[in-house]
């Protein structure tokens, strides 16, 4: 009896453990009969011994296995025939489009010594072997078959690295398997000079900057990353010849502005910003941004006066800067 009491007792305990994972779909209970130990499983009316009841739910697994493959089958011809992959190659051309121009904005504002960035979006083979490949097959117009095979094995590979999460329900599971932003990954390169090759952005090809130029190839795909967030912004704005633009506030915060960047290359940035058309609040202890490759600026210097804090205003208008009279004090032609 005591070797069934102490058999009984590690049952007990590893029905414990399982009932989180069956989730109330599956009963064990054990009992003694006749100095045995017996362990039944049960599901709504059905009591079965427990192998038994594994045999069931092992069937019941395999056939649910089978339509879940037929599903995905069918899921992955209609991603890879109908409209949907045409939605996606379509939007993976249009962002390839939209880095094109950010690049070529960024590579037309070289440092002072000379150095221009661009960006490059390229399929990653680093952590999805491939990609590049499937990128191809992704944009014809129309697959062969057999590419249409390689492509349906492809995403069939790679339904177990997705399913690694198994809280994530299905529908999550397959967005994220579909999500072709996750193809792709960014390469930020810089060249010393028109006549010279780009080089890939790395820690090491970094470390040979001088701070300013550090500073410059690190702000310049920033910059550009932000405009083009704020051109995908759904709110649209309707403008005087019928055509519509991003609606979005396009507005960056920078503390302690381009510190460390050496005076030619801010001019630079600032006229960077003002090409990309965004808006920018900044604070800084000794910047004005008294530059000529901006077109207007305000500046609010805060002054500490006793026990208050003044403010003196200046309008930059690209070429003059203009000290603002303060409210109720009289200027120097004495108006307020």
């Amino acid at each position: 009896m005591a070797a069934v009491e102490t058999a009984a007792n590690r049952v007990a305990e590893a029905r414990h453990q399982l009932e989180p994972s069956l989730a109330g779909k599956v009963s064990v209970r054990e009992e003694q009969q006749d100095g045995l130990l017996v362990v039944n499983a049960g599901r709504g009316q059905q009591m079965l011994p427990l192998t038994d009841m594994i045999a069931v739910l092992v069937d019941e697994h395999e056939r649910a296995r089978g339509l879940l493959a037929q599903h995905e089958a069918e899921l992955f011809r209609k991603f890879l025939a109908d409209s949907t992959r045409r939605e996606v190659t379509s939007k993976v051309r249009d962002a390839r489009t939209a880095i094109r121009e950010m690049s070529e904005l960024m590579a037309a504002h070289p440092t002072g010594s000379g150095i221009q960035v661009r960006m490059r979006w390229v399929p990653d083979e680093k952590d999805a072997p491939g990609m590049q490949e499937i990128v191809g097959l992704m944009g014809k117009d129309a697959p062969l078959e057999s590419e249409r095979t390689r492509l349906q094995d492809f995403f069939r590979a790679h339904v177990a690295t997705v399913r690694a999460t198994p809280d994530a329900v299905y529908q999550d599971q397959m967005a994220r398997l579909l999500d072709y932003r996750q193809w792709w990954r960014f390469i930020v390169e810089f060249r010393r000079g028109p006549d010279q090759q780009y080089e890939v952005l790395t820690s090491r090809t970094h470390g040979s900057l001088s701070g300013g130029e550090k500073a410059v190839c690190l702000h310049l795909p920033l910059f550009a990353a932000a405009a083009s967030y704020c051109d995908s912004a759904g709110v649209r704005s309707l403008e005087p010849d019928g055509t519509t633009t991003a609606g979005a506030p396009r507005l960056i915060l920078l503390d302690e502005v381009f510190a460390g960047v050496d005076e030619d290359n801010r001019g630079d940035l600032f006229e960077l910003i003002q090409d990309l058309d965004l808006d920018l609040v900044a604070t800084s202890e000794s910047e004005q941004g008294f530059y000529r490759q901006l077109e207007g600026l305000a500046v609010c210097n805060l002054v500490a006066a006793n026990d208050a804090v003044a403010v003196t205003r200046t309008l930059w208008d690209g070429r003059i800067a203009h000290r603002l009279p303060e409210p109720g004090v009289p200027d120097a032609e004495g108006w307020s």
